[in-house]
C-alpha cells in the first residue's frame, strides 16, 4: 500500500500506480517490483509535482528530503556518503510514450567525496570512465538551473580520436591519462560556453537533474512531437529516480532484452548486451552490442559473461509479458554477475513480427480482441516498410550491417539530420546516415525514408523508431566511417564513398546499402493480417474510404474493405492525347461522352458505395488556376457525372478547395495535422443541401492512431487515405477509437 507523503513521492515497491500518476516508466517499474523481479530501489515524482517544476517552480527541499530518505531506507546508502554513497539515474516518465524525445540523467551523485567508493566498487579504471562520461553528459545535453538547453555532442569525435591515438577499439582499453584528457576536454567545453561544471554536491546534482528532466517537456523536440499529434502543452510526465547500477567491473554490462524477436515475433529472450558499459552507450547507439546468446565477433555475449543473468531473463520475460498482456522490452544491467531490471515498456516490434506475437498470445488466451488490435503498429504496415527490392535486380553493395527493420526505400543520402525536414517538405525522400542515432535525431528519423547507422544495434533509438514507423533501417554498418562534417561516409571494404546527395537504396531485410535507385515492389501481406483487419472492422464505427481513379481501382478498394471512394479523379483521362486535343481546340462539350462513360464504369464498379468525383485540376491540361476555360470544363464534367448517375445523389469536390463551378455544387474543408504535415484536404461535396454532404478527413503520411484520435473529436462521417495505406488505415482508425475511449492515454 502506498504511503502518504506531502510531496506526493511514490516508491516503486509500494503498489501499482497507474500511468496517469506515475507515467509509463513509473507504472512499469511498479509492475516489475510487484512481480518480484529484482528492480533497484526507485522513487516516482508524480505528474502533479513534475507539472509544477516544468512550469518554472523550484525543486523544493522537501522533495529532495523525501527522495533521499525513502531511498536511504531501502538501500542503506546516502547522497555524498563516502562509505556507502547513493548514485542515481533520473529518467523522464511521460504518460504517453515519447521514445527518444525526453531526457535522462545518469550517475547523479558522483562527486569528489564518492569517487573513491566508486573505484572500490568498480575498479580504478572503470570509475574514471564513469567520471568522464558524467562530465560529458552534463556538457552534452545538460539543462542548467537557468533553463538553458545545450544540444549536440562534441565528445564522440574526441573519443574516437583518442581510440585511434592509442591504437585500441574500446574505451575500456584507454589508459587513465587518456580518460583524464577526455574529462578535461569536456570541462574546457563547458568553460568556453560560460557554463559551470557539474556541482561537487550530490544533492545539488539531483536538484539540477530533476529540473533538467522536467523542463525538457518544453524543449523544441518535445513541443514538435506534441504538435504533430495535436496534444495539449500541459506537462503530462512523472520522473523516476532510481538507484544506479553500473554495468562495469568483472561480469558486468548493460543490455536490452525483448520477450519477442523484433523482426520475427517468436518468443524468447532476444536483444543485445555490451560488457562493461553504461546504459546510454547501448540505447544511443554509441556501442554495437553483442547478442544475448551464443558467441559473437562484437564482444562477449550475456551467455558467455553472465549465464545466470541470462537464465533469469528467460524466466522473467514471459511472466512480465503475460502480466502486461503485451510483448515487452526491458533495459537491464549486470554488476558482479547480479541482474537488475532497470525499466520496461511495450516492445517496439516490426508490424509483421507483432502480428506473429498477437497470433501466439491470442491462441494462448493471453489477449482479448481489443488488446490484440492495439499491439500491431498501423504505421508499420504502409510505405517503405511494405516494399522490397525486386529479387533479380542488380545490386551494387556499398555497406552491410545488421537488419533492424525490413522494407526497402530509395532516396538521397543525407548526413546532417537538420536538413531532413527541409527535404521532406519538398517531397525529396531521404536516406539518413549517422555514426549513431542519438535521442535528438528522432524527429529526423521519423521523416526519413530509410535509416543507416555505423554503430548501434537492433534495440537502439534508430531501430526502435524505425520499427514503429515502418522505416527500413540498417544498423551497425561497422565498415562505414561516417564523417558528418565532411558529409561523407567511407567504407573500409573499398566501396565508393557515400556523399551527400547520392542516390541510395536501403534493403532493410538484407541489411544492405545499395548504390542507386534499385527497382522495388510491394511485399506480400504478412500472415494474420486479414484476421486482424476483420477484428478491426468488427469494432470500428467510423467508415474508412480511399482514393480510386479507375473502375479497376474501385474494385480493388472495395475488396480491401473501403466503405466509399473519397476521391475519384478524371485528370488522367482528360490529359490523354485525344481528350486533351479536344479541350485545346475549345470543343469542351465533346468531352462529355468520354467523361460520362468513365463515370458510369466507376459507379458500376462501386455498386452502392458512395463516390466523390473530384473536378479536374487545371494542371492536367497545362492550364493556370485562373484560366477562363476552367469553369466551363467543370460544368461539362458536372453534367456528365450527373447524367451517368441516373438518379443517384451526385457528390462533386473542387480540387484544392477552389470555388465550385455552379451553385448546386457545395465544397467543404476539414483538416488535421500529422507527422507528414497538414493532413486534411477538401473532403466532401454534393449537389444536395449543404447539410447533407458527408464530412471526413484525409490522413496523409503514416496513419498514426494518436493523430487520428484527435480527428475523431470532430463530427466526422469517414476518414480516408491513399489506396496502398487502406489496410493500415482500417487498423489505425480502430486503434484511434480505442484511444478515444481511454481518454487518449495508453494504459501503461
Amino acid at each position: 500500500m502506498m504511503t502518504s507523503d506531502p510531496t506526493g513521492v511514490i516508491f516503486a515497491d509500494e503498489g501499482r500506480p497507474g500511468s496517469a500518476v506515475a507515467g509509463q516508466k513509473g507504472a512499469w517499474l511498479a509492475r516489475m517490483a510487484a512481480l518480484g523481479l529484482p528492480v533497484p530501489a526507485a522513487a516516482i515524482v508524480p505528474v502533479a509535482a513534475c507539472r509544477g517544476i516544468a512550469g518554472g517552480e523550484a525543486v523544493a527541499d522537501a522533495l529532495l528530503d523525501a527522495l533521499a530518505a525513502g531511498l536511504h531506507a531501502r538501500t542503506g546508502e546516502a547522497l555524498d556518503d563516502g562509505n556507502a554513497p547513493l548514485w542515481l539515474a533520473v529518467r523522464s516518465s511521460p504518460v504517453l510514450s515519447m521514445p527518444g524525445v525526453l531526457d535522462t540523467a545518469l550517475t547523479v551523485g558522483l562527486t569528489s567525496r564518492t569517487l573513491p567508493a566508486l573505484a572500490r566498487r568498480l575498479g580504478e579504471h572503470a570509475a574514471h570512465r564513469v567520471l568522464w562520461r558524467h562530465v560529458a553528459s552534463w556538457a552534452r545535453r545538460g539543462r542548467q538551473l537557468d533553463g538553458t538547453r545545450v544540444s549536440g555532442d562534441p565528445f564522440v569525435a574526441r573519443l574516437e580520436a583518442a581510440l585511434a591515438q592509442h591504437g585500441v577499439d574500446d574505451e575500456a582499453d584507454l589508459p587513465l591519462d587518456a580518460l583524464a584528457e577526455l574529462r578535461a576536454h569536456a570541462l574546457e567545453h563547458l568553460a568556453r560556453q560560460g557554463r559551470a561544471a557539474p556541482p561537487d554536491d550530490a544533492r545539488e546534482q539531483l536538484r539540477a537533474a530533476l529540473h533538467r528532466v522536467c523542463r525538457g517537456w518544453h524543449d523544441a523536440q518535445a513541443t514538435t512531437w506534441r504538435l504533430e499529434r495535436g496534444l495539449p502543452p500541459e506537462p503530462a510526465m512523472a520522473v523516476v529516480v532510481q538507484r544506479m547500477v553500473f554495468g562495469m567491473g568483472p561480469h558486468a554490462g548493460v543490455g536490452t532484452a525483448l520477450s519477442r524477436h523484433p523482426n520475427r515475433g517468436d518468443q524468447g529472450a532476444h536483444g543485445e548486451y555490451v560488457a562493461g558499459a553504461l546504459g546510454d552507450e547501448l540505447t544511443d547507439g554509441l556501442r554495437s552490442g553483442a547478442p544475448l546468446v551464443g558467441t559473437s565477433g562484437r564482444g562477449r555475449t550475456l551467455e558467455e559473461d553472465c549465464p545466470a543473468a541470462l537464465a533469469a531473463l528467460r524466466e522473467g520475460l514471459p511472466r512480465l509479458e503475460r502480466d502486461a498482456r503485451t510483448p515487452v522490452e526491458v533495459e537491464f544491467a549486470v554488476e558482479n554477475g547480479a541482474l537488475a531490471w532497470l525499466q520496461a515498456r511495450p516492445a517496439g516490434l516490426a508490424a509483421h513480427a507483432a502480428l506473429r506475437a498477437v497470433q501466439d498470445m491470442r491462441a494462448a488466451g493471453h489477449l482479448t480482441d481489443d488488446e490484440a488490435l492495439a499491439l500491431v503498429p498501423a504505421e508499420g504496415l504502409v510505405g517503405a516498410g511494405a516494399m522490397e527490392v525486386v529479387p533479380d535486380a542488380e545490386r551494387r553493395v556499398l555497406a552491410r550491417g545488421v537488419p533492424a527493420q525490413i522494407g526497402a526505400a530509395t532516396g538521397v543520402a543525407v548526413l546532417d539530420p537538420g536538413r531532413v525536414a527541409e527535404l521532406a517538405r519538398a517531397g525529396v525522400p531521404v536516406v539518413l546516415i549517422r555514426p549513431e542515432a542519438r535521442a535528438e535525431d528522432v524527429p529526423a528519423m521519423r521523416l526519413a525514408a530509410a535509416l543507416v547507422t555505423a554503430r548501434g544495434g537492433t534495440t537502439c533509438h534508430a531501430a526502435v523508431v524505425a520499427r514503429v514507423t515502418g522505416v527500413p533501417c540498417v544498423v551497425s554498418c561497422q565498415e562505414l566511417r561516417v564523417d558528418p562534417l565532411a558529409r561523407q561516409a567511407t567504407s573500409a571494404r573499398g566501396a565508393p564513398a557515400i556523399t551527400e546527395g547520392m542516390a541510395l537504396t536501403v534493403d532493410g531485410a538484407a541489411g544492405e546499402v545499395l548504390l542507386g535507385a534499385a527497382p522495388l515492389r510491394h511485399r506480400a501481406p504478412p500472415p494474420g493480417l486479414d484476421a486482424l483487419l476483420a477484428l478491426a472492422d468488427a469494432r470500428r464505427k467510423l467508415p474508412v474510404w480511399t482514393r480510386a481513379d479507375t473502375p479497376a481501382d474501385v474494385g480493388v478498394a472495395l475488396a480491401q474493405g473501403a466503405a466509399g471512394i473519397a476521391r475519384c479523379s478524371q485528370d488522367a483521362l482528360i490529359a490523354a492525347p485525344e481528350l486533351r486535343a479536344l479541350a485545346s481546340s475549345g470543343d469542351l462539350d465533346a468531352l462529355a461522352g468520354p467523361l460520362a462513360a468513365h463515370a458510369r464504369a466507376v459507379l458500376a464498379a462501386a455498386g452502392r458505395a458512395p463516390v466523390i468525383l473530384w473536378l479536374a485540376a487545371p494542371a492536367c491540361l497545362g492550364w493556370g488556376a485562373d484560366d477562363a476555360r476552367l469553369p466551363r470544363l467543370h460544368a461539362v464534367q458536372v453534367r456528365a457525372w450527373a447524367g451517368a448517375a441516373e438518379g443517384r445523389a451526385v457528390q462533386v469536390a473542387a480540387p484544392g478547395g477552389g470555388a465550385p463551378p455552379a451553385p448546386e455544387v457545395v465544397a467543404r474543408r476539414w483538416s488535421i495535422n500529422g507527422p507528414g504535415g497538414p493532413g486534411g484536404m477538401l473532403v466532401a461535396a454534393t449537389d444536395a443541401q449543404p447539410g447533407d454532404a458527408p464530412i471526413g478527413a484525409r490522413v496523409e503520411g503514416r496513419p498514426d492512431p494518436v493523430v487520428i484520435s484527435r480527428a475523431l473529436a470532430a463530427r466526422l462521417e469517414f476518414i480516408w487515405g491513399p489506396l496502398p495505406s487502406l489496410p493500415a488505415l482500417r487498423l489505425a482508425v480502430a486503434q484511434a477509437e480505442r484511444l478515444r475511449r481511454m481518454g487518449d492515454r495508453h494504459d501503461g
